[in-house]
């Protein structure tokens, strides 16, 4: 009798009860939040397979559509604004191959990330590994209904758009969401997220006809430097350099990136390093006010130099390497300020006291505002330039 239940069950789950057909759904590739005067207003962009397909072969597009369709909708919750999607869309909307989220800068400085997170963190069909992004100067709908050159797709445009873009500052990842949750879960640091805008502040490029234009930057979105966020509201960004130095204390930076410092001993002139390993590290040092180092080792090589005088010379590589890690100390410096400005800790300060003295981190607690104004911060940092190419002179030498 036993056997026939189990057979039973299992012939009951095999015939497809509650299943749903393929061309039943369409595929969400992107999510936008802006703000709304309900509340809240999300943007689903779907794929369109066949306007896709048609793209792909080359073949004329306008029978079947173009490669993606953007669906709004206003509510209070995420929730409510699923139940209207149902109402409007002829398929299921199906989220499991959701490869960006984009938050307006709007809606994550006046109603912050929680709305967004409780929903996505609920979700089942939405990934950790889903990339976050904030709207510079922009809603989030203007950059998911722009097609750009290349990718036509916008929302996996910014997904291939994002390594490019995290190699560029030396960061080994872009921001998911499985990272900003797990801050989150962690009452001792606060978020950081990359960002996107438009390259040139033009219209939306959201006609199928404005990819035939020749010139791709008006059609085109760029990653930005970090957005710095205060619990879960955003409060400043950070330039490229800026970023590159937050991630690299944080350990997070690993190489290539580009450094550029004036020549040794000259009026004019410049030196393009490409910093191919970097490794850093922020620890804790014990002292009357909350004291930190950093130490950072960079390893990397001359790409570009117009000075007058030869790279051959020991003496004159010394000095780059001394220049360099001058600029970088001062970079690291600044982005520390500035966070402190800020008053959130993007660095985790908190977290690394009391994962190093707990003790005193109950002590300091209680002040922690006042205390983190006068937090300090010394550097360590090593550049050691491996090789200058295959050419010593310089070819502005005796020019």
């Amino acid at each position: 009798m036993k056997a026939f239940l189990v057979s039973f069950v299992f012939l009951f789950m095999i015939t497809g009860c509650g299943r749903t057909e393929l061309n039943d759904l369409i595929v969400v590739s992107g999510i936008g939040i802006d703000k709304s005067a309900e509340g809240l207003l999300m943007h689903f962009q779907v794929i369109n397979p066949s306007g896709t397909a048609a793209s792909q072969s080359g073949a004329p597009s306008g029978g079947s559509g173009g490669p993606v369709y953007t669906y709004s909708f206003e509510g209070k919750n995420a929730s409510e604004i699923l139940q209207k999607a149902k109402n409007t869309i002829s398929r299921k909307l199906y989220f499991s191959h959701v490869s960006t989220i984009v938050v307006s800068e709007r809606f994550a400085a006046e109603e912050g990330l929680l709305p967004v997170l409780e929903f996505t963190e609920r979700f089942y069909q939405i990934r950790r590994n889903v990339n976050f992004l904030i709207a510079k100067d922009a809603d989030s709908s203007s950059i998911l209904k722009m097609y750009t050159p290349i990718q036509k797709m916008p929302a996996l445009s910014l997904e291939s758009r994002i390594p490019n873009t995290k190699s560029s500052m030396g960061f080994r990842a872009g921001i998911t969401l499985k990272y900003i949750l797990k801050w989150f879960s962690n009452p001792h640091q606060e978020p950081f997220i990359f960002g996107v805008e438009k390259h040139q502040n033009q219209k939306a490029a959201s006609k199928t006809e404005d990819l035939s234009n020749i010139d791709g930057n008006p059609n085109s979105f760029t990653i930005t430097g970090l957005a710095l966020f205060k619990k879960d509201k955003l409060i400043d960004w950070l330039t490229y350099d800026e970023s590159r130095s937050l991630g690299l204390m944080k350990g997070l930076v690993s190489g290539p990136s580009v450094y550029t410092i004036n020549c040794p001993n000259a009026k004019s002139g410049s030196i393009i390093l490409v910093a191919q390993h970097m490794k850093g590290s922020l620890s804790y040092v014990k002292a009357d006010v909350p004291s930190f180092q950093t130490r950072i080792r960079i390893r990397g090589f001359v790409q570009e130099a117009s000075c007058s005088k030869s790279l051959g010379n020991t003496g004159q590589i010394k000095q780059i390497e001394q220049l360099a890690e001058k600029k970088i100390s001062g970079e690291l410096q600044a982005v520390f300020e500035k966070v402190k400005d800020n008053s959130t800790d993007s660095f985790g300060l908190r977290r690394i006291i009391f994962e190093a003295d707990p003790s005193l981190f109950k002590k300091w607690e209680p002040r922690w505002e006042e205390l983190y104004q006068v937090a300090r911060l010394s550097t360590d940092v090593t550049f050691t330039i491996e090789n200058t190419g295959l050419r010593m002179k310089s070819m502005y030498e005796d020019n």
